[in-house]
């Protein structure tokens, strides 16, 4: 553990860890009020996006940094399409640490980052610190209200994004729409099982989500609405090992 525990570590992830603490033991706090609630309104875009440029800052890179990037190259680097693609966008990037590490494997990769606007700004100066700007940039907009908006891309990265927008079936046909024929996304989120047992290592982060208004699918829902959007070939790869929990992986070839 000490690569990740210890400060000095090529991996630490002690902020990371004692940020996601610290978020379990107030939601814990406030779960008995928050389940007698209808669920929320969801904060204003401007308030959550200054929230997730402070995180991406530190915790959330470190834990990119530490242990999603990694998990997310292999996965990409599964693609058939992965060496032969020429363009790459992060949707939802925040830090943009996957980005740059799918860019560093890549040498001929091309990309943008997209997120909201203070968190893309964070973004970019990641890019810059990796000498990677000729490469990838980042893009911002507000993602609760506007169209999905970007450039064609070969392969999209789409990480827990589809819980925050507004309406998801918009959310998704716009994601197809961003891929180039032939294109590849890889969708990875939450999804709550029938099994009650895979529902509990899920849930005490993604219940928080659920009652404040946040889209949480049940298990399959989300391969479904990718089916409906017209993405083929969509493989499913259930509880696969992320930082916070287990997650689903949706790989959908347009």
């Amino acid at each position: 553990m000490q690569p990740y525990l210890c400060q000095t570590g090529e991996r630490f992830i002690g902020d990371s860890w004692c940020f996601r603490n610290q978020s379990l033991r107030e939601v814990g706090q406030q779960l008995a009020d928050l389940m007698q609630q209808t669920p929320g309104t969801p904060p204003p875009a401007a308030r959550m996006d200054e929230g997730w440029a402070q995180a991406a800052q530190k915790q959330i890179a470190q834990e990119q940094r530490a242990l999603t990037v990694d998990r997310a190259c292999d996965i990409v680097g599964e693609l058939l399409e992965f060496p032969h693609a020429k363009t790459l966008l992060d949707v939802g990037g925040s830090p943009g640490m996957i980005a740059i590490g799918l860019a560093q494997r890549h040498p001929a990769l091309q990309g943008v980052v997209y997120d909201l606007p203070q968190t893309a700004a964070v973004a970019q100066q990641n890019i810059v610190a990796a000498g990677l700007h000729d490469r990838l940039r980042a893009a911002s907009g507000d993602f609760t209200t506007q169209p999905f908006a970007a450039s064609y891309a070969d392969i999209i990265w789409c990480s827990s994004f589809l819980h925050f927008v507004e309406d998801i079936t918009t959310s998704i046909a716009q994601l197809f729409n961003a891929l180039t024929p032939g294109g590849v996304l890889v969708a990875v989120h939450a999804e709550i099982s029938p099994n009650q047992e895979d529902a509990a290592s899920v849930l005490p982060f993604y219940l928080p989500l659920l009652l404040r208004g946040r889209h949480v699918t049940r298990e399959g829902e989300l391969a479904s609405l990718l089916c409906d959007a017209g993405f083929s070939r969509v493989e499913t790869r259930q509880h696969q090992p992320f930082p916070m929990s287990p997650l689903t992986v949706l790989i959908a070839r347009k």
